[in-house]
């Protein structure tokens, strides 16, 4: 991540129920308690970088889903 953005800060939350785990119900209370340390100029640098690398898009097909699908034999 050091290497995409440089001089950015990384916070690590973990989702469940148990200790030192933040519930799902809270992440986002959670997530807007972090300081802001990124100016708007910065943010931008960032959001451009990140997605000529395609950090931001997941690839997934487009269309419908085909109804009468073969599964391929095991050899």
């Amino acid at each position: 991540m050091e290497r995409f953005a440089p001089g950015v800060p990384v916070f690590e939350l973990v989702v469940g129920n148990g200790e030192d785990q933040v519930s799902i119900r809270k992440l986002q209370r959670r997530m807007k308690k972090f300081p802001k340390k990124l100016s708007k100029v910065q943010l931008r640098e960032l959001r451009a970088r990140l997605k000529s690398i395609g950090g931001m898009n997941i690839p997934l097909p487009k269309g419908p889903m085909p109804k009468n699908l073969r599964m391929p034999k095991p050899r």
